[in-house]
């Protein structure tokens, strides 16, 4: 994406958490344990088409509707469930219309930190670094307290919902492996970006998860 910064003129500074971080499903039909359990159902989705190529490649039904439907379109059938992060899901009691959640954390809500480029440019050097310190520090925090939010409001979802269930690692991963390639598809056909640039974004991901891991051991393991 060389060039893509500068246009717009925008410093990155970090990703936070936005909206309670991984999310769960929640719905009316049956408990969610495999992929194969989503299949058939009717699964709102934000007016996303990234959602919607995801939740369809699951074997689901999606219906892209604004949040101020959706308690309407569970309680009415409209749709069968929904996702969101479990601290949403507590917080606008969505188990009063929905029976069953399951924590698959197929998608993590996040947020870009950016500020200007020319207004950073113009502070004096110790202000910038001021402005990065607080921001790396700030990012740390949020995603400890996300973290924090997040475990605690899944265990009240285990109490308020009638059933919970945490997907294990190994069907999450069989869930990314099966939308990996609805959503590529969906970003270069439908959003435009280079299939070269995306296979690439997703071999540096991959580098770079590797490349932690194995500073994590040298660091703390050995």
């Amino acid at each position: 994406m060389s060039g893509t910064v500068e246009a717009a003129d925008m410093r990155y500074l970090g990703t936070f958490d936005d909206g309670g971080g991984f999310v769960a499903f929640t719905n009316n039909v049956r408990l969610i344990k495999t992929v194969e359990d989503l299949e058939g159902l009717n699964i709102r989705t934000e007016e996303n088409p990234a959602h919607v190529a995801i939740m369809r490649s699951l074997g689901a039904s999606a219906t892209p509707l604004p949040w101020g439907e959706l308690i309407t379109a569970l309680e009415t059938g409209l749709a069968d469930g929904q996702f969101n992060a479990p601290v949403l899901n507590t917080t606008f009691n969505f188990d009063a219309v929905t029976d069953y959640t399951t924590l698959t954390g197929h998608v993590y809500n996040s947020a870009p930190w950016v500020v200007s480029e020319s207004w950073y440019q113009s502070l004096p050097e110790e202000h910038q670094q001021a402005v990065i310190s607080s921001a790396r520090e700030a990012i740390q925090l949020s995603h400890g307290m996300s973290g924090a939010l997040a475990t605690a409001s899944w265990v009240e979802s285990c109490e308020r919902f009638e059933e919970c269930y945490l997907m294990p690692d190994a069907e999450r991963e069989r869930m990314a492996e099966i939308a990996r390639p609805a959503w590529q598809e969906w970003i270069v056909d439908d959003f435009g970006m280079a299939e070269a640039r995306v296979q690439g974004l997703l071999d540096e991901v991959e580098r770079v998860g590797q490349q932690l891991a194995e500073d994590d051991y040298r660091t703390y393991g050995q």
